[in-house]
């Protein structure tokens, strides 16, 4: 089976059923809302999802319509998104965070806390961002856009002596 990403309206109807059920293969959501949430007629949403269903992106729930992603499509979707991450960046740029993404963030969380504590700059904005970073951490599908957006928002807060604080960021987003 070519695991490789649909292009044109596939990759569109699987991008948008990807975020309807979370990114979760037991979830089932209508194709035509899906259709409908991509602007199209019924026609066209039955036939982008008969084809996705050929190609075992996509499995058939209901008799109604209903359908859900499939072990593949949950990989297609994340291999189509994994180009638009930086050449370098350790975080990927799917919707949901890998355990190992989790690690590194954490690490990079940490090494920023100790340098601020250590030259006594831990500011209350950068305590805020640290413990936004840990929650989201420690959900169960922590999401790699407030991640990101947590550790921009660390920079700006950041002593501009971090210099070793900063680098970690950088390096996690890829910058």
């Amino acid at each position: 089976m070519d695991l490789n990403p649909p292009d044109g309206p596939g990759l569109a109807f699987l991008l948008e059923l990807f975020d309807r059920s979370s990114g979760d293969p037991s979830k089932s959501v209508s194709m035509f809302v899906v259709g409908e949430r991509l602007g199209w007629e019924r026609e066209l949403a039955s036939r982008t999802a008969q084809d996705l269903m050929g190609l075992g992106l996509i499995e058939i729930r209901t008799l109604s319509g209903g359908v859900g992603l499939s072990t593949a499509g949950v990989e297609a979707v994340n291999a189509a998104r994994a180009p638009t991450a930086a050449p370098n960046a350790p975080l990927g740029r799917g919707p949901v965070m890998t355990p190992v993404e989790r690690c590194l963030a954490e690490d990079v969380g940490a090494r920023v806390r100790t340098e601020a504590a250590a030259n006594g700059r831990l500011s209350p904005e950068l305590e805020a961002d640290l413990r936004t970073l840990a929650a989201q951490i420690a959900s169960p599908r922590p999401k790699t856009a407030i991640v990101c957006a947590c550790l921009r928002s660390m920079l700006d807060a950041l002593d501009p002596a971090a210099h070793a604080g900063r680098t970690a960021i950088s390096a996690l987003l890829g910058e």
